[in-house]
């Protein structure tokens, strides 16, 4: 079972007074955890990242951990109970403003592929379309 202080230096937490308050550490030194639970491959048998995953959910310093791996950002393991695709994932939510409604809503600039109006619906983007076809319709009937 691997500790803490036997990782190599790139795969530690850098700075942090949160991680002295991480159950994964407190249960990793008192024996009762492996630390290679959160550096599991989902394929591997025995459910080592649904087990690490838990643990972070009773963790009293999940958001610091899970921050801490967005921001450096760390590629590799499990932290703050999502893994690197996850986090990546995260990291990309961006919060706009509805151009047609106003509303604030979240979307993610890999997965739609125009957001220049930042248009939260499928309503709102066809009530943009349609008032820019009247606009439209209106400028080729005044000239």
């Amino acid at each position: 079972m691997e500790k803490l202080h036997e990782l190599p230096a790139t795969r530690l937490p850098v700075e942090g007074i949160w991680r002295q308050h991480a159950l994964c550490n407190e249960l990793v030194q008192a024996g009762q955890a492996d630390l290679s639970w959160w550096f599991a491959d989902k394929h591997e048998p025995g459910n080592k990242l649904e087990t690490a995953r838990r643990v972070c959910q009773r963790c009293p310093v999940q958001s610091e951990c899970l921050q801490w791996a967005i921001d450096l950002p760390e590629k590799f393991g499990m932290w703050g109970g999502l893994t690197p695709k996850q986090r990546r994932r995260q990291s990309l939510t961006r919060r706009g403003l509805c151009t047609q409604c106003g509303i604030e809503y979240e979307w993610h600039p890999g997965l739609a592929p125009d957001r220049s109006l930042h248009l939260c619906s499928s309503d709102c983007r066809r009530k943009n379309h349609n008032a820019w076809k009247d606009l439209s319709r209106r400028r080729l009937a005044a000239s």
